[in-house]
Formats: C-alpha cells, structure tokens, sequence
C-alpha cells in the first residue's frame, strides 16, 4: 500500500490501536495541524471516528497536544451522536414491539447493533440509519406494520430488489428482505443471519460470529472497500470483532466458501493488516486468498488505492473491480446476469411496493 494514503489511514485510526506511540501521537498532531483542524474534523466525522477521538484524547490525558477548538469540536460531535443514539433507541424500540406483536421474525446488524455488543460506549459508534432484516416472505407484512404505525414509506428503484426506508422523527430504518442486491453472493446470508439471530438487549441482534461475516463481505461490496462512499469505522468494527475469542474461524471460513464470498473477505482482512500491521490473522488470509494473479490484482488495487482514484469513474470502479470480488468466473456471471434481471423487474416492484403502501397500509393521519 502507498506511504502516504497508508500514513493517513493509521493517523485516523490510532484511537483503535491497543498502543499507540508518542510519536505516533506527535505525528497525527502534527497532520491536524497541516490539513487544519476545519478538514481535520469534517474528515474524522464523516468516517464516524469523531467521538472515538474525543474519548481518546480525555482518556490518554492528551488535551496539551491538540488545539483546544479542535477537542470542544469533537467533544460536540459525541453530544450529538449520543443524542441521536437516544432517538435511534426509542424508534428501534417502537419497531421492535410491533415486529414481536406480529410475530415477524427481525434482526438489526451492522452499526445499530455493533454499537451495543462490542464499543464500551455506544455513543463511540455513529449509525446513520438502523439496518433491520426479515424474512422476503414477510417483507409486505412488515412495510404495512411499520407503515400502520406511522413510519413514512421511501422505497427506490435503486435498491427496490433489496430494501426499502422507512422513516420515523427523522430516524430511517433501512428494513432489508435479502442481505444484498441479488448476485453479490452466491447463495443468500438472509436465512443463515435469522438462524442465528440473538437477544441483544431490547432488541433482537446479529451475535459475534454473524456479525463478523457481515462486517466482512457487506463493505467490500456495497462501499467498494475503502471508497469515498465508505467509512473508516467499519475498520474499527472489523478490528474489534476480529479479537473476540468466541470467533469460530472454522465455521467462519465455510460459510465464506458455501457463500461465494471468500475473495471479498480476503480484501477486507488484507486492509485491515495493511493498516494495522498485525498478523494474527496471516492463516486465515492464506484460507482465504484467491488465485495468484487474481490476488495480485486486487493487491493492485488495493495497494495502489485506485479505488478513490478513479471514483470520478464509478462505472470503471464496478467494472473492473467489483467484478474481481466475486470468488469464480461462474460467480462473476451470475452476478451481472441478476444484476441485469433485477434491473428489469426493478421498476414494477417499486409501483406494487408503493400500490400496497398506498391502498393497503396507508398510515391514518395523525391529530
């Protein structure tokens, strides 16, 4: 990986480090310093690592080494974050009584449920929306139920195949009925996530093992990695699930192959240890690793970091990269041959999507 985006990424990332230098800490002062503290901040935000820092600088007894503004900035940013936790709670909590009255079968994952199962303080983990999955079976049900209760119906012919939002008090629940847009894996996680769903707190959540197939495969995929569109806090999330002892490398490794998804695991553990530089995982990459001149390809990419380069050119970056995630040739053409069906039926399921919500399930207006 080059010098200077690999700097960049450990700078951001120490506060996820089990020990960080003093002149790692020097180093990253002097980075704030030289982009200024105005992208400094909007950078850290947007990557969700904002309130991580805050905690971090208190806790290591760090406040001489970086500007006083730049800590009330950050310290305001944790406010915020665990105002809006407070929001996300009650309204996950609303759909999570609805979903048990009903008898629908649900489960939140990624950063709305890692938030409370493997960060100390919630409020470290920013969520944008809350990610919830059902049953496809129980997909129409579970609009109408949430809609009923007064979430508004935002479904997009973009990912009509997948998901759809609904929002509540200015919380979006994005409610899944397949884990990804058809062709991303070889078979679907859908049915394998619900099996070993687990009671986290008020709600019903993902488990460590799970967890960690998502965190895996579902950035590398949907955020092309590390991309402009995703954030480095899924790195955080990767690193802490990686360390927990109840994983099941084993189980994890299977599931990968049966499901396709072994090359995107790969890229997703490759960054890690490029950024980290530990190797407690180096078996588990060699498991993992695809072909030798499928491997260096995607180290290419990777390493080079042509995935932001050619951002400006999405079509290229999901020609020639996307398409090397998939784990065969076979893989590779099932996928655009569903991509290529779901973009045909895309449209008719948004307009039935929508006739439902309509006729069926419209919400009563509220006094």
């Amino acid at each position: 990986m080059q010098e200077p985006f690999l700097l960049l990424m450990k700078s951001a990332l120490l506060p996820m480090f089990r020990t960080v230098s003093r002149q790692e800490i020097s180093n990253s002062a002097k980075i704030i310093n030289a982009v200024g503290e105005g992208p400094s901040l909007h950078f850290l935000t947007r990557n969700g690592l904002a309130p991580l820092w805050f905690d971090f600088i208190i806790n290591n007894g760090l406040k001489d080494d970086y500007p006083e503004t730049f800590i009330e900035a950050l310290k305001k940013q944790k406010q915020d974050t665990a105002a809006l936790l407070l929001i996300q709670t009650r309204v996950l909590e609303q759909a999570h009584a609805i979903f048990e009255k009903e008898k629908i079968p649900y489960l939140v994952f990624k950063g709305a449920d890692l938030r409370h199962t493997i960060y100390d303080d919630p409020a470290h983990r920013p969520v944008v929306d809350i990610d919830v999955l059902v049953p496809a079976s129980e997909k129409q049900r579970a609009i109408g139920c949430l809609a009923a209760a007064g979430f508004d119906f935002h479904p997009c012919v973009a990912t009509v195949s997948h998901e759809a939002k609904l929002i509540m008090d200015g919380v979006t629940i994005d409610l899944h009925w397949k884990f990804m847009r058809p062709g991303r894996t070889r078979t679907d996680l859908t049915n394998y996530l619900l099996a070993h769903r687990t009671r986290s707190g008020q709600f019903w959540g993902t488990g460590y093992q799970a967890s960690l197939i998502i965190m895996l495969v579902h950035p590398v995929f949907t955020k092309q990695l590390n991309s402009p569109s995703s954030m480095l806090v899924h790195l955080v999330d990767l690193h802490k699930l990686t360390g927990r002892k109840e994983i099941d490398w084993e189980g994890i490794v299977n599931t990968l192959d049966e499901t396709g998804t072994k090359t995107a695991a790969w890229c997703s553990l490759y960054l890690l240890q490029q950024v980290t530089g530990e190797e407690e995982h180096v078996q588990i990459l060699q498991r993992l690793k695809p072909g030798h001149l499928h491997e260096r390809y995607l180290r290419l990419w990777i390493d080079r970091d042509l995935i932001n380069r050619f951002w400006e050119f999405r079509f290229f970056v999901r020609g020639f990269f996307d398409l090397a995630l998939q784990d065969s040739v076979a893989d590779a053409l099932r996928a655009i041959i569903l991509l290529g069906k779901s973009k045909k039926t895309a449209r008719k399921e948004l307009k039935d999507l929508r006739k439902l919500y309509r006729e069926k399930y419209y919400p009563p207006v509220r006094q």
